[in-house]
């Protein structure tokens, strides 16, 4: 049997006999793709994630399948990386579906225009896609895309405000460690942890921690971390000018804020 015959039998075997007809006379068109929208649906420090809506018609009397859904990841024309999204959408005769397609965008993957986006709060993007659709001759390929932007991350800012004595006892001092903590991104962040150590004269006086909290958008958060200072863990000279609440102090260590550790290294004065 010759292979058109094959290929007639084939389709016959799975479409209604009429439509097929009907479609191979009129010639298979391909699909088309229209963008309707896209939204940010998550964003960390790490990475964005965007949902697009997009239309498919199929101006064809056969019904046909989405098979396959690729796309490239583009900005200022470099096709920085790309991937797959689900398929599965059925097409009915000359019908409308609509198609989300899902792009992941890792902020590693935009490591080499860093420099380029160091002063930037946003950067504009294109993803250019390609929808494979499943006819009875073969997969058509649909192109699609659409342009946006996304948040430049930017890591959260430290000072230390102040360090506070409260009470004085026989044996240490009671103080506050008073950080801002400002995070400058359009989006929260979680704060996870805090590792500090409080020293004075190459001594340390105490570990600072603080309980974990959501870093609000656009804002400097006041974190009052309280600490328990020896008079016998900070020396003599140390100890005379604590009690005089007059004690140049620095704060090492780090925060962990959206997964990223912050190093921390700043002084002051015990008051």
């Amino acid at each position: 049997m010759s292979r058109s015959r094959v290929l007639v039998a084939v389709l016959l075997s799975t479409l209604p006999g009429c439509a097929l007809l009907r479609g191979l006379e009129k010639g298979l068109q391909a699909p088309t793709a229209r963008f309707e929208s896209a939204e940010i649906q998550a964003v960390s420090l790490e990475s964005a994630t965007v949902l697009a809506h997009l239309t498919l018609h199929n101006p064809n009397l056969l019904g046909v399948q989405v098979a396959e859904v690729s796309w490239d990841f583009v900005v200022e024309g470099d096709r920085l990386f790309g991937g797959r999204a689900p398929s599965g959408v059925r097409l009915a005769p000359q019908g409308d579906a609509p198609l989300a397609v899902q792009v992941i965008v890792p902020y590693s993957g935009l490591a080499k225009l860093a420099v380029a986006l160091a002063t930037r709060d946003e950067v504009p993007y294109r993803v250019e896609a390609r929808i494979g659709v499943q006819t009875p001759v073969g997969v058509l390929t649909v192109p699609a895309g659409w342009n946006g932007t996304l948040p430049v991350p930017k890591l959260p800012s430290v000072r230390l405000v102040g360090v506070r004595a409260g009470e004085i006892g026989f044996t240490g001092v009671r103080a506050v460690v008073t950080l801002g903590v400002e995070n400058r991104n359009p989006f929260p962040i979680p704060l996870e942890a805090v590792s500090l150590r409080l020293l004075a004269e190459g001594r340390a006086l105490a570990s600072v921690g603080g309980a974990a909290r959501t870093l609000a958008p656009r804002q400097e958060s006041l974190l009052e971390l309280p600490v328990e200072i020896s008079f016998a863990q900070a020396g003599s000279a140390a100890a005379s000018a604590l009690a005089a609440r007059n004690l140049a102090v620095r704060l090492q260590g780090e925060l962990k804020a959206g997964g990223r550790a912050l190093p921390v290294d700043l002084g002051a004065t015990l008051r």
